[in-house]
């Protein structure tokens, strides 16, 4: 989205704030800096410098009892944004509806954990990846979800409808004598988590889409096991998908990747040693463009959460790769350091 629209929301809800209805609406908002350094893949030395990853601002509000609203915009990468935009409706604790621009019912490590909420300072791998194969802006799209909480809250489901392609959205008008004849369809997706006991909780997800640019079909599963309790956090999850690919007549492709993450972290007072494993296959039974079967990451890390508004984060990404025949391994590991100031 464009800077200008994106100042305009801003002022609008500003307006909006000092005209009456402050009461009604919550401001938050967060920044993100980092420094990085990375291997080169050749003997030129490490790539290394500062980046202002992302800022946001966030606004909520009640239209009513049992209708809220929500915006989320910013910069990422230079770019202004609007993550999220959408409005929820509670009409019972079983089902409620959602409407707009929103995280996808899909990955558990996507957009469902908010990136102030991360525990390392990337995504890992193969969620970076499915976001992409899935064609998703930021692991979100636009459409309509239906949710709820069934079995004393012990069952959450959610299923969503959206547009196959946040970026290229289907908007026909009567001003038109006809109207284009773009490939579209719709995204699917839905999920189910249960938590069985405090603290720990389970679910799986299935998604599809179609006819987005070159990618005629992409279809993705995976399912999650999350404990967290006390100081205690530990995470896995994995995803599985394929990418159906038609580039002209008669030259397809099809892409079969999956991938796992493992996360195991305790917090000592205000330090948090965490480390991660995670590896990606990028296609089964071959490889990809660098000759690489199998990408596996080793992440050492430790966040400092030296008040509730200001987290410091380090990490340390060992990485090492399955190549195909006599190729030699990649240089690619990571360092990183990430400030995070949220209000």
């Amino acid at each position: 989205m464009k800077t200008r629209t994106f100042i305009f929301v801003v002022l609008s809800l500003f307006i909006l704030s000092i005209g009456g209805y402050s009461d009604d609406i919550n401001f938050s908002g967060f920044f993100q800096g980092w420094f990085s350094s990375g291997q080169q893949n050749s003997d030129d030395g490490n790539l290394y410098g500062f980046a202002l990853k992302r800022i946001g601002l966030k606004a909520k509000g009640n239209l009513s009892k049992n209708i809220k609203w929500f915006i989320h915009g910013g910069w990422k990468g230079q770019t202004a944004v609007i993550r999220d935009a959408y409005m929820y409706i509670s009409l019972k604790e079983e089902f409620n509806i959602k409407f707009g621009k929103f995280a996808v019912p899909g990955a558990k490590s996507g957009a469902l954990t908010s990136t102030t909420k991360l525990d390392f300072i990337e995504r890992a791998m193969i969620t970076q990846n499915w976001g992409y194969y899935m064609t998703l802006s930021g692991y979100r799209t636009i459409g309509v979800q239906f949710d709820g909480k069934l079995s004393n809250k012990t069952i959450y489901y959610a299923f969503m409808v959206g547009n196959n392609s946040t970026r290229r959205m289907f908007t026909p008008s009567v001003k038109s004598g006809e109207y284009s004849r773009l490939k579209t369809d719709i995204f699917i997706s839905g999920r189910v988590e249960v938590f069985p006991v405090d603290g720990l909780s389970t679910g799986a997800f299935y998604s599809q889409t179609k006819n987005v640019g070159s990618i005629t079909k992409s279809d993705s599963y995976g399912f999650h096991l999350y404990y967290i309790k006390n100081d205690f956090n530990f995470k896995t999850e994995y995803l599985n998908g394929t990418a159906y690919f038609e580039f002209r007549e008669n030259a397809k492709r099809e892409m079969n990747y999956s991938g796992m993450l493992f996360k195991l972290g305790y917090k000592i007072d205000k330090m948090e040693p965490i480390i991660r494993y995670d590896f990606y296959t990028p296609n089964k039974d071959s490889r990809d463009f660098r000759y690489v079967k199998k990408y596996n990451n080793f992440t050492i890390g430790l966040n400092y959460l030296y008040s509730k508004n200001v987290k410091v984060q380090v990490n340390y990404v060992i990485r090492k790769e399955s190549m195909e025949g006599e190729h030699s391994e990649l240089k690619n590991n990571l360092f990183y350091v990430h400030l995070q100031y949220s209000f």
